[in-house]
């Protein structure tokens, strides 16, 4: 006779991720019935040929005889990762952007037209030429997107599904006391349990509520997830984010321009030595920076934060985001603009015979990053035995670490960043240039 514990150990799970995601070796070859839908993704650019970094542990790969863009991104997105990359048949997952970064495109109209990224999906439609996201990748390209949303309790619950598929001994060992595991052996149990999670939801206007989420097994069967009534003694799930880090610096062509003429600063063409001479200059400057989230959480955040990054970027992101619990949901975007008055100069010795003009410009260098937060989840799950009794555990009983690691990813555009600059030249008696010298001051925002 098959005991209760036993019974665990043979539930087929409909659609659940693995408990640890494995590389190319274990892929699967099948192809996934045909879709006709939106990519639910956002198109994030072109990437170089990047392979020994998707086929890394912890990524996901399908090669998929009628691939295209849309089946990728939903594979990736009910998986529980934040980025999908399509190159011909193959679909690979991943929780960050592909690295080493050798980013080729931005502009989703740039894929085809023989661009990097114009490899035609073997699921595409079209004929001839592929066109945006009919594209999939090229010969040493990715089309790569970031997939949407994470539906938190869902994927919680479909790892801690796995792992009683998996290991549903070992969890009961591990949580159950002696006498409890006695009181299963009676006839009450009949090898029904569920499984429990609770969050506070959150949408990116700062917009909520508590959700539960329930899933039974009966008959060694799991049913569908069903959203229930909150339950008054099981601790909310939370996410704590652990980390903060700058994945990708993408920088513009300069743009500079002059504030004026070229102005005389000193006029030493009949002096007998030297002349020492400086000019200070005043500037009003505006500066406008946009935090965005391209994938985001669904429940509330908690900061406790270790951040990595420049200077600039661990700025921006501390000082306007980390305060707003709303900060990394799905769609959140916030734009910050400012103007400030800067001073600078700059000092020059005229030599004998010469004069020295100045002349004032600044520079513009757009600068956008992408950014990857990292999160743990941390709450209790409630594990229901049936009309026998509930246990309520803390989710590092039943999940690994990663198991309990969630990402959000977007990008923080900082504008136009300036540089004040100074120049100044020296010009002998026939208007020759002798010299030239300059000065520059970079500006932050304050």
């Amino acid at each position: 006779m098959m005991t209760p514990f036993t019974a665990l150990l043979v539930i087929i799970l409909a659609s659940t991720i693995s408990a640890e995601f494995h590389p190319t070796e274990g892929s699967k070859e099948t192809d996934p019935p045909a879709q006709v839908q939106a990519i639910a993704g956002l198109f994030d650019g072109c990437y170089g040929d990047t392979e020994s970094s998707l086929n890394a542990a912890k990524n996901y790969h399908q090669s998929l005889p009628k691939n295209n863009n849309a089946i990728c991104v939903s594979i990736c997105l009910d998986n529980g990762f934040i980025t999908a990359a399509t190159r011909g048949a193959d679909c690979y997952c991943s929780n960050s952007l592909p690295t080493p970064v050798r980013h080729l495109s931005y502009e989703k109209e740039a894929a085809g037209n023989g661009g990097p990224c114009s490899t035609k999906c073997p699921g595409a439609y079209a004929e001839g030429d592929c066109k945006g996201d009919e594209c999939c990748g090229g010969e040493d390209s990715y089309s790569v997107y970031v997939v949407g949303e994470t539906d938190v309790l869902g994927q919680l619950v479909d790892r801690i599904l796995t792992n009683f598929q998996l290991n549903g001994e070992r969890i009961h060992n591990n949580i159950l006391s002696v006498n409890e595991k006695d009181a299963l052996e009676c006839q009450c149990f009949n090898g029904e349990i569920s499984i429990i999670l609770t969050a506070r939801t959150i949408n990116k206007n700062g917009e909520g509520g508590i959700k539960t989420l329930q899933v039974t097994f009966i008959d060694g069967k799991p049913t569908k997830p069903t959203e229930i009534q909150p339950i008054k003694e099981l601790k909310e799930t939370d996410l704590i984010m652990k980390s903060i880090e700058k994945l990708l610096q993408s920088e513009e062509p300069i743009f500079e321009e002059a504030f004026a003429n070229w102005d005389i600063l000193c006029d030493n063409y009949f002096g007998d030595s030297g002349l020492e001479c400086s000019k200070e200059f005043e500037q009003t400057v505006g500066f406008e920076q946009t935090f965005s989230v391209e994938h985001g959480m669904d429940i509330s955040i908690t900061f406790g934060l270790e951040v990595t990054g420049n200077a600039l970027f661990v700025e921006t992101t501390v000082s306007f985001e980390i305060s707003a619990a709303y900060s990394y949901t799905n769609g959140y975007s916030k734009t910050t603009s400012s103007e400030q008055s800067e001073s600078f100069g700059i000092a020059v010795e005229a030599e004998k015979g010469t004069k020295v003009e100045v002349r004032f410009f600044k520079s513009d260098q757009p600068v956008k990053v992408k950014w990857r937060a990292t999160f743990l989840a941390d709450g209790n799950v409630l594990i229901r035995y049936g009309g026998t009794f509930d246990k309520i555990v803390d989710l590092s009983r039943v999940l690994t670490y990663d198991q309990r690691e969630l990402f959000a990813l977007g990008t923080i555009d900082y504008g136009e960043r300036p540089t004040l600059i100074a120049r100044a030249r020296a010009l002998d008696k026939d208007g020759n240039i002798v010299s030239m010298s300059e000065e520059k001051k970079e500006l932050q925002l304050k």
